[in-house]
């Protein structure tokens, strides 16, 4: 492997500064593995720049190519002139690159590595396992522009001796422009050409992967529209309390046979807490919501909360309830409602939208590993094509550890946190970005970005504010979540302080 340490990158910098003459002014280290260097030069033309680069006798590939792992590649692509390093085991490379040459006028050349370590995979989806590259797999994928790679292929065409580390070759490729092309070549997360089958021969080299889609198709990756990244990592390795064909309840018992299996199943002392994910009153052969009963009836000593399918309700156990502080003498929260017994202000263990907070708060409380968790969230993503995610109403929390994770280069995908105003948001000064796509399309990486602020306006559709009673369910018109004074207040406040106001509404 080269290491781009201090002597390399010194030995670079005079290489390129005595054998294509510019005056180094300023050296950068950003602290990944790549260098600049900006200087002024004279008029050179590519073809003489491409003549001192492969110069046998001195030039800049004799002078750093006799490092003894290190295989040197030159070219000049139309207005770009570039010198590429590679370790010859395993293509991972540096390269050197500056734009046109122009007299008197201030460059910059890039020395730059691929990122050496742990080497996931990245791929558009075409239905199939993800593909195996240097005998490492990760089944994370990312979806390259198709716009932005035609534009690339354009601009750069095919390097000589560079080969892509997969080729899908197949009928049916989708490229959302219009475009038909039966091959596409892929280094790393990035899609290097497209085009016919037969003129993707160049790219193939003695290490690269050939796929054949058969009958799959390859497009680009799925854009997650309206999703909860931080709460699927939550809910994971939750117990599954879903109607078939995702689980097995059917009814008040099959419910209660499946957390009572999950907890068997576990090595649980009292106070733990037992969560499950997914049930549906209206596929439930009572078609009624789990109450508190039904639940102390599973267990009185272990806190139970079940989520609704829709992630709007929940319903929890009596230790829950106390847990959190939730008693007959608790109101209903602005936009919430807690359901109550018959006759009785105890509430029945039902809770509707922002009465859910209590018990939400907890459970990120006892959040194990969440980068593990979300970890394992994107995973689930990326099998069935997500390449772009969204965590909608993320709590300030969920966000900071969204932060983290991307500053320690853990996110693959692209994620986009529209924080929610029920948490710290109501104090939220102004935009607060996760970090920025590099202004090329070789220095962009997955990023997450954070600049919105979601007010919900209502839940799910069954749960929708309707103008007439009973449009959602019998005899109720929904709730406001908040009243509509509150959210134009709300609105212009984030407006004024640079915010986008991104809103939940399905009434």
């Amino acid at each position: 492997m080269i290491s781009l340490d201090g002597a390399m990158q010194t030995r670079i910098a005079r290489a390129i500064d005595d054998l294509i003459p510019i005056t180094v002014s300023y050296i950068e280290t950003t602290g990944k593995p790549h260098i600049a260097f900006y200087g002024s030069t004279h008029v050179y033309s590519d073809t003489q720049l491409a003549l001192w680069a492969r110069n046998p006798k001195g030039g800049l590939c004799a002078t750093l190519g006799s490092h003894p792992d290190v295989a040197c590649i030159y070219g000049n692509i139309k207005d770009r002139f570039y010198v590429t390093f590679e370790p010859r085991a395993n293509h991972h490379g540096c390269v050197a690159t500056r734009p046109g040459i122009h007299e008197n006028a201030r460059h910059r050349t890039e020395v730059r590595c691929r990122p050496q370590g742990r080497r996931r995979d990245h791929r558009p989806h075409s239905g199939h396992d993800p593909v195996r590259s240097h005998g490492q797999t990760s089944p994370r994928m990312k979806a390259i522009p198709w716009a932005a790679c035609v534009a690339y292929i354009a601009l750069c065409g095919h390097a000589a001796g560079e080969y892509a580390d997969t080729v899908f070759v197949g009928e049916h490729i989708l490229t959302m422009d219009g475009a038909t092309p039966t091959a596409v070549a892929v280094i790393e997360d990035r899609i290097a050409w497209t085009g016919s089958e037969s003129a993707a021969k160049p790219w193939i080299g003695p290490q690269t992967q050939v796929r054949s889609l058969g009958g799959h198709a390859l497009l680009p990756g799925f854009i997650d529209a309206h999703g909860h990244l931080s709460f699927t990592a939550q809910t994971i390795d939750m117990a599954n309390v879903s109607a078939p064909p995702v689980g097995n309840v059917a009814d008040i018992a099959s419910l209660q046979h499946e957390l009572t299996r999950y907890i068997e199943a576990r090595t649980l002392k009292a106070g733990d807490w037992v969560v499950g994910m997914g049930y549906d009153d209206s596929l439930l052969s009572e078609r009624r919501h789990p109450t508190r009963a039904d639940l102390d009836a599973v267990s009185a000593d272990l806190p139970i909360v079940l989520i609704h399918v829709s992630g709007h309700l929940m319903s929890a156990n009596s230790a829950a309830l106390t847990a959190v502080g939730i008693d007959a003498n608790t109101t209903d929260p602005e936009g919430g409602h807690i359901r109550r017994r018959k006759d009785s202000n105890e509430p029945d263990g039902v809770l509707e939208e922002t009465a859910t907070a209590p018990l939400r708060t907890q459970l990120e409380l006892l959040a194990g590993d969440v980068g593990a968790a979300i970890d394992k969230a994107l995973d689930t993503y990326a099998r069935f094509g997500i390449t772009s995610v969204q965590d909608g109403a993320a709590s300030m929390a969920q966000v900071n550890t969204l932060m983290a994770l991307d500053a320690a280069g853990r996110l693959d995908l692209d994620v986009a946190a529209i924080r929610s105003r029920w948490t710290q948001t109501s104090a939220c000064p102004r935009a607060r970005p996760f970090g920025r796509y590099g202004k090329s399309a070789e220095a962009r990486r997955h990023q997450a970005h954070s600049r919105w602020v979601a007010p919900g306006q209502d839940g799910v559709p069954v749960g929708a504010l309707s103008r007439r009673p009973g449009e959602c369910r019998s005899g109720l018109p929904g709730l406001p979540d908040p009243a509509a004074a509150a959210v134009n207040a709300l609105v212009a406040r984030y407006l004024g302080d640079g915010i986008q106001v991104i809103a939940h509404a399905n009434g």
